[in-house]
């Protein structure tokens, strides 16, 4: 434990001499970016982040989403669920966004109310969930402490940020950049959180990197950095990975739309590297976001008591498989996010190949907070990370034979996507069967084996496409092996495809160990048992696996229909799906809520170097109350 100089004269003038204050619990804090890439190193170009977080803490490399778009993954960490059981499938109507989550009435049970039963104080600030808006802003999202949530329509609008504390009137800060206005805000409530008896919970949440609403055409939607960010980097490429823009030879092994895309030309190929520049320099605001986060915790004297985790909702991909800029689908580099943690009993300067998902945030936050795992919520698909945290090299039990729900288990990852194929560069029309790319929807179900000695890319796409790729020898994810199969490469996808069947609509303990599904069946049948892929493969299998019914869409949906994605296994997973946890409807709306022109934009961006050394207070008092023509009276 740090001390400061006040905080040990305070404690000495009360006692008469020095004891510790911390609070019993850990405080926690979570600070999540917006469409970070993990394959494009971007954490590289983050020195803060690699001497404060990096260097004193452990970095998670097989990490992984289980949906890589905004709102259906960050509704994942507030309910530890996939996304087949919340049911935010996507941004917007019909899929999901803010007014779906509440209609389901997830909100009563989910991640700032079980840390409130355990004590904590749980605060928010950035952006929440798409579509959390100025027509629903009031009342609050539920359960938490403190919410100082950004407001759609100008969630992404980093010159005309706006907020709304708690449910309370809608407020604008012209002159200073949504990721100034984050940073300062979270240092005032820490210092004040600091003085608190109760351990506290802290989501930080800017918007950074993410891209910005297109203004002035499609390709007016670049990442705005501050301005005394803007000119670094001046000689940065974007990398060239194995996958960025390949050739026919590759690309055509692709399927769906992906297949279909042509070459990037020059001007793609021009606004590309500007995206990527761009990125890395708004990413430097969130360096400071994190600069500023350990000093004031190390000031009030709590932060050998506090854990920071670093990530995002999802990756990134630009240029990768000849695709401009995207998320959502489940390549690689769209999948995984930097996972970073830094905390009591974290070792130091350490990577760990030890597999999770967003799916585990949730329950490992509780176990954090002292609740026993035998008390989780029963809704839970997820497994607390914590033994991974404090053993990231493993124990030496995390070969293919390692049990089950063990700290080392958690290798079969399911990953799906319901909608269109949203390209954020430039912003295409959605789903344009005349547009450049035909009908670019992107439903699909997938399966990643993220193991170390056996690694797969499996997916089913809604148009019944399928792609394989060895992701050991093949990391790129280029050589489709399900184009012209040979027979081990067949025997291996009817275990892969029995593996999806289960993943894409499990829940609880299925989701943790899919391979349980099979064991009465097998049990029954006389055939040996088996918990790993490896002993899947006993030939002995062959005819029992060979008979289990294709992973199957009838049609191309933007949201989840049960009916479409027959067949189930077990059959009575049809009638789970995460319903028995919220509530169902068959339709759902949610309002446009359309007045981004309202609000005025700064006159020049914001984030000087003066503003750098600002305080609360100069954030104070450029704050003003939003008009009721701008609230859209």
């Amino acid at each position: 434990m740090k001390w400061t100089t006040a905080a040990l004269a305070a404690v000495l003038s009360l006692t008469g001499e020095a004891k510790p204050v911390s609070k019993s619990k850990p405080n926690i804090i979570m600070i999540m970016t917006d469409d970070q890439d993990l394959h494009l190193d971007s954490t590289e170009h983050m020195p803060t982040l690699q001497k404060l977080l990096v260097q004193r803490g452990t970095t998670f490399n097989n990490h992984w989403v289980t949906e890589a778009q905004c709102c259906p993954s960050r509704a994942t960490v507030l309910r530890g669920q996939q996304a087949h059981n919340t049911n935010i499938t996507a941004v917007r109507y019909p899929g999901g966004n803010y007014d779906k989550w509440r209609a389901s009435e997830m909100d009563s049970e989910y991640l700032p109310k079980w840390l409130n039963d355990a004590g904590y104080s749980t605060n928010y600030i950035g952006k929440f969930l798409n579509g959390h808006n100025l027509g629903n802003y009031n009342p609050p999202p539920k359960a938490w402490t403190e919410i100082d949530a950004l407001i759609d329509p100008y969630m992404y609008d980093f010159n005309r940020a706006v907020f709304s504390k708690n449910g309370q009137h809608p407020v604008n800060y012209p002159g200073w950049h949504q990721t100034d206005i984050v940073r300062i805000k979270a240092v005032e409530r820490i210092k004040q959180l600091a003085q608190d008896d109760k351990p506290f919970f802290y989501w930080i949440s800017p918007t950074a990197p993410h891209t910005v609403p297109p203004i002035n055409g499609p390709s007016d939607n670049m990442p705005q950095p501050l301005t005394r960010h803007k000119d670094l980097f001046p000689d940065l490429v974007l990398p060239k990975k194995g996958n960025w823009n390949p050739p026919d030879e590759y690309a055509k092994q692709k399927v769906n739309w992906v297949g279909r895309t042509p070459p990037l030309n020059e001007s793609m190929l021009a606004e590309t590297e500007v995206l990527y520049k761009t990125r890395i320099q708004s990413l430097q605001g969130i360096d400071e976001i994190i600069e500023d986060v350990v000093a004031t915790l190390e000031q009030e004297g709590i932060l050998d008591n506090t854990y920071i985790i670093y990530t995002s909702d999802n990756g990134f991909m630009i240029g990768t498989h000849r695709i401009t800029a995207m998320k959502s689908l489940a390549y690689k580099e769209a999948g995984q996010t930097p996972f970073i943690v830094r905390g009591p009993g974290v070792p130091e300067g350490v990577v760990s190949r030890l597999p999770g998902t967003h799916t585990d945030i949730a329950p490992t936050l509780l176990e954090l907070a002292g609740v026993d795992p035998a008390s989780f919520p029963k809704l839970f698909d997820g497994r607390s990370l914590l033994p991974q945290w404090r053993e990231p090299a493993g124990s030496g039990n995390c070969s293919q034979t390692s049990p089950v729900q063990t700290e080392c288990s958690g290798d079969v990852i399911g990953v799906e996507f319901w909608g269109d194929a949203n390209y954020e560069l430039p912003a295409l029309p959605f789903n344009d069967p005349q547009g450049p790319y035909g009908a670019v929807m992107s439903s699909f179900k997938a399966l990643r084996v993220a193991g170390e000695h056996r690694a797969y890319l499996y997916t089913v796409w809604c148009s019944n496409e399928l792609e394989l790729y060895n992701t050991l020898t093949d990391p790129d994810e280029l050589v489709n092996l399900a184009l012209n199969p040979d027979a081990e490469t067949r025997r291996l996808m009817t275990r892969l495809n029995a593996l999806l069947l289960v993943i894409k609509s499990c829940e609880g303990d299925v989701c943790r160990d899919p391979w349980q599904a099979f064991a009465n069946d097998t049990a029954l049948a006389g055939l040996p048992s088996f918990s790993t892929l490896d002993d899947a493969l006993d030939p002995r299998l062959d005819d029992y696996f060979a008979s289990l019914p294709g992973v199957h869409f009838d049609a191309c949906l933007q949201a989840q229909v049960v009916a479409n994605e027959r067949p189930f296994y077990p059959e009575a997973a049809a009638e789970g799906l995460g319903t028995a946890w919220r509530v169902t409807f068959d339709d759902w709306s949610s309002p446009a809520f359309r007045t981004r022109d309202k609000v005025p934009a700064n006159a020049v961006p914001a984030g000087s170097v003066e503003q750098r050394t600002a305080t609360f207070a100069d954030l104070l008092a450029a704050q003003r109350d939003l008009t009721g023509f701008e609230l859209g009276q």
